[in-house]
Protein backbone atom coordinates (compact mmCIF):
# COMPACT_ATOMS: atom_id res chain seq x y z
CA UNK A 1 0.00 0.00 0.00
CA UNK A 2 1.42 3.60 -1.06
CA UNK A 3 1.85 5.77 1.99
CA UNK A 4 1.35 10.02 1.13
CA UNK A 5 3.99 10.72 3.56
CA UNK A 6 3.07 14.52 3.29
CA UNK A 7 -0.16 14.00 4.49
CA UNK A 8 1.13 11.38 7.55
CA UNK A 9 3.63 14.10 8.33
CA UNK A 10 0.73 16.96 8.50
CA UNK A 11 -1.09 14.53 10.85
CA UNK A 12 1.61 14.07 13.44
CA UNK A 13 2.31 17.51 13.72
CA UNK A 14 -1.33 18.60 14.03
CA UNK A 15 -1.60 15.69 17.10
CA UNK A 16 1.53 17.13 18.91
CA UNK A 17 1.24 20.90 18.47
CA UNK A 18 0.95 22.70 22.08
CA UNK A 19 -2.08 22.89 24.50
CA UNK A 20 -2.34 26.41 25.66
CA UNK A 21 -3.91 27.02 28.71
CA UNK A 22 -4.00 30.08 31.74
CA UNK A 23 -1.36 28.80 33.32
CA UNK A 24 0.88 27.39 31.16
CA UNK A 25 1.71 26.96 27.47
CA UNK A 26 3.80 23.15 27.31
CA UNK A 27 2.56 19.86 25.79
CA UNK A 28 -0.44 18.10 27.31
CA UNK A 29 1.68 14.94 27.09
CA UNK A 30 5.78 15.70 26.60
CA UNK A 31 6.18 11.70 25.81
CA UNK A 32 3.27 12.05 23.13
CA UNK A 33 4.37 15.27 21.22
CA UNK A 34 7.94 14.35 21.12
CA UNK A 35 6.95 11.16 19.28
CA UNK A 36 4.71 13.12 16.71
CA UNK A 37 7.19 15.68 16.25
CA UNK A 38 9.53 12.61 15.60
CA UNK A 39 7.71 11.11 13.10
CA UNK A 40 6.70 14.07 11.06
CA UNK A 41 10.27 14.84 10.85
CA UNK A 42 10.47 11.30 9.70
CA UNK A 43 7.45 11.32 7.25
CA UNK A 44 8.70 15.12 5.84
CA UNK A 45 11.72 12.99 4.99
CA UNK A 46 10.75 10.82 3.15
CA UNK A 47 7.65 13.37 1.65
CA UNK A 48 11.04 14.89 0.06
CA UNK A 49 12.99 12.07 -0.62
CA UNK A 50 9.29 11.24 -2.64
CA UNK A 51 9.67 14.17 -4.43
CA UNK A 52 13.10 14.07 -5.03
CA UNK A 53 12.97 10.66 -7.17
CA UNK A 54 9.76 11.58 -8.66
CA UNK A 55 11.80 14.56 -10.48
CA UNK A 56 14.69 12.45 -10.94
CA UNK A 57 12.15 9.93 -13.01
CA UNK A 58 11.25 12.85 -14.88
CA UNK A 59 14.32 14.17 -15.81
CA UNK A 60 15.40 10.43 -16.66
CA UNK A 61 12.14 9.84 -18.89
CA UNK A 62 12.69 13.27 -21.09
CA UNK A 63 16.24 12.70 -21.50
CA UNK A 64 15.24 9.01 -22.98
CA UNK A 65 12.31 10.69 -24.99
CA UNK A 66 15.12 13.86 -26.39
CA UNK A 67 17.43 10.80 -27.16
CA UNK A 68 15.19 8.68 -29.25
CA UNK A 69 13.34 11.81 -30.76
CA UNK A 70 16.94 12.87 -31.59
CA UNK A 71 18.01 9.56 -33.01
CA UNK A 72 14.82 9.44 -35.43
CA UNK A 73 15.41 13.00 -36.62
CA UNK A 74 19.17 12.34 -37.22
CA UNK A 75 17.77 8.91 -39.29
CA UNK A 76 15.42 10.98 -41.39
CA UNK A 77 18.38 13.38 -42.16
CA UNK A 78 20.82 10.65 -42.80
CA UNK A 79 17.67 9.49 -45.34
CA UNK A 80 17.30 13.04 -47.11
CA UNK A 81 21.07 13.15 -47.87
CA UNK A 82 21.46 9.83 -48.81
CA UNK A 83 18.26 10.13 -51.45
CA UNK A 84 19.59 13.47 -52.74
CA UNK A 85 23.39 12.73 -53.30
CA UNK A 86 22.25 9.38 -54.83
CA UNK A 87 20.06 11.10 -57.28
CA UNK A 88 23.05 12.63 -59.06
CA UNK A 89 21.28 15.99 -60.12
CA UNK A 90 22.49 19.25 -59.86
CA UNK A 91 20.15 20.81 -57.19
CA UNK A 92 19.87 18.01 -54.89
CA UNK A 93 23.45 17.46 -54.84
CA UNK A 94 23.96 20.82 -53.50
CA UNK A 95 20.37 20.90 -51.28
CA UNK A 96 22.57 17.47 -49.32
CA UNK A 97 25.88 19.35 -49.35
CA UNK A 98 24.58 22.71 -47.62
CA UNK A 99 22.86 20.65 -45.05
CA UNK A 100 25.89 18.53 -43.81
CA UNK A 101 27.87 21.83 -44.34
CA UNK A 102 25.66 23.46 -42.03
CA UNK A 103 25.28 20.22 -39.70
CA UNK A 104 29.04 20.46 -39.47
CA UNK A 105 28.89 23.76 -37.95
CA UNK A 106 26.68 23.16 -35.01
CA UNK A 107 29.27 19.56 -34.51
CA UNK A 108 26.58 17.39 -36.04
CA UNK A 109 28.58 15.69 -38.24
CA UNK A 110 26.79 12.32 -40.41
CA UNK A 111 29.01 12.17 -43.10
CA UNK A 112 29.63 8.26 -42.20
CA UNK A 113 26.54 7.58 -41.58
CA UNK A 114 25.82 8.97 -44.92
CA UNK A 115 28.35 6.54 -46.84
CA UNK A 116 26.93 3.60 -44.48
CA UNK A 117 22.92 4.58 -46.20
CA UNK A 118 24.75 4.87 -49.77
CA UNK A 119 27.09 1.72 -49.60
CA UNK A 120 23.71 -0.39 -48.50
CA UNK A 121 22.12 1.27 -51.55
CA UNK A 122 24.90 -0.20 -53.64
CA UNK A 123 26.08 3.43 -54.31
CA UNK A 124 30.16 4.59 -54.13
CA UNK A 125 29.66 7.20 -51.88
CA UNK A 126 33.12 8.79 -52.81
CA UNK A 127 31.17 9.40 -56.62
CA UNK A 128 28.71 10.35 -54.84
CA UNK A 129 29.99 13.11 -52.67
CA UNK A 130 32.09 14.47 -55.69
CA UNK A 131 28.56 15.50 -57.50
CA UNK A 132 27.43 15.02 -60.80
CA UNK A 133 29.46 17.88 -62.49
CA UNK A 134 32.51 17.13 -63.48
CA UNK A 135 34.85 20.22 -63.10
CA UNK A 136 35.75 22.70 -65.85
CA UNK A 137 38.80 21.20 -67.74
CA UNK A 138 41.55 23.43 -67.55
CA UNK A 139 43.17 22.49 -70.77
CA UNK A 140 40.58 22.49 -72.79
CA UNK A 141 38.25 25.14 -70.82
CA UNK A 142 35.35 23.12 -71.62
CA UNK A 143 32.41 22.53 -69.46
CA UNK A 144 29.66 19.77 -69.68
CA UNK A 145 26.20 20.27 -68.05
CA UNK A 146 24.08 18.14 -66.87
CA UNK A 147 22.04 17.98 -69.68
CA UNK A 148 25.59 16.87 -71.39
CA UNK A 149 26.10 20.42 -73.38
CA UNK A 150 29.39 21.41 -73.81
CA UNK A 151 30.14 25.23 -72.92
CA UNK A 152 32.87 26.52 -74.44
CA UNK A 153 34.38 28.68 -71.75
CA UNK A 154 37.44 30.12 -74.39
CA UNK A 155 34.90 32.61 -75.82
CA UNK A 156 32.70 35.07 -73.56
CA UNK A 157 28.78 34.21 -73.72
CA UNK A 158 25.96 37.19 -74.46
CA UNK A 159 23.34 37.06 -72.41
CA UNK A 160 19.61 38.50 -73.41
CA UNK A 161 20.22 42.36 -72.68
CA UNK A 162 23.84 42.35 -74.38
CA UNK A 163 26.11 41.57 -71.50
CA UNK A 164 29.17 39.75 -72.35
CA UNK A 165 30.02 37.27 -69.13
CA UNK A 166 33.03 35.33 -69.18
CA UNK A 167 34.87 32.54 -67.00
CA UNK A 168 36.62 33.42 -63.90
CA UNK A 169 36.80 30.56 -61.84
CA UNK A 170 34.88 27.35 -60.54
CA UNK A 171 31.87 27.69 -57.91
CA UNK A 172 29.99 24.55 -57.10
CA UNK A 173 30.91 22.29 -59.69
CA UNK A 174 30.86 24.65 -62.65
CA UNK A 175 31.76 27.64 -63.62
CA UNK A 176 31.81 30.92 -62.39
CA UNK A 177 31.40 34.09 -64.94
CA UNK A 178 32.35 37.46 -64.48
CA UNK A 179 30.84 40.43 -66.40
CA UNK A 180 33.10 43.63 -67.09
CA UNK A 181 30.41 46.25 -68.04
CA UNK A 182 27.71 45.33 -64.71
CA UNK A 183 30.93 44.42 -62.57
CA UNK A 184 28.74 41.30 -61.46
CA UNK A 185 30.05 37.62 -60.97
CA UNK A 186 27.73 35.13 -61.04
CA UNK A 187 27.60 31.03 -61.75
CA UNK A 188 26.97 30.25 -65.46
CA UNK A 189 23.82 27.89 -64.58
CA UNK A 190 22.73 31.08 -62.66
CA UNK A 191 23.16 33.74 -65.39
CA UNK A 192 21.25 30.49 -68.17
CA UNK A 193 18.39 30.38 -65.61
CA UNK A 194 17.79 34.22 -65.10
CA UNK A 195 19.39 35.75 -68.31
CA UNK A 196 18.62 33.62 -71.09
CA UNK A 197 19.14 32.82 -74.29
CA UNK A 198 22.96 33.06 -74.16
CA UNK A 199 24.62 33.36 -77.40
CA UNK A 200 28.38 32.88 -77.42
CA UNK A 201 30.34 36.00 -78.42
CA UNK A 202 31.83 34.74 -81.69
CA UNK A 203 28.00 32.79 -82.96
CA UNK A 204 24.76 34.38 -83.61
CA UNK A 205 22.73 31.21 -82.37
CA UNK A 206 21.22 31.24 -79.18
CA UNK A 207 22.20 28.53 -76.47
CA UNK A 208 18.80 27.24 -75.14
CA UNK A 209 19.65 24.31 -73.74
CA UNK A 210 18.69 23.37 -70.28
CA UNK A 211 20.58 22.32 -67.30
Amino acid sequence: MTVNHRAEAEKHLSKGSFVTGPDTAHPADSVATDYHLRMAQVHATLARDEDAAATLADLRDANTKLRNDLANMRRIIVDHVADNLGRQDLWSWRSARDLTQELDTYGMNVDQAVDERLEERDIDPKQAWIGPNGQVNPATKKWTDLGGTTWDLNRPWIDRDGNAWEWTGEFDQGPLMHCKSTGATSSLDAIYIFHRPLVPGDSPEAADVPF
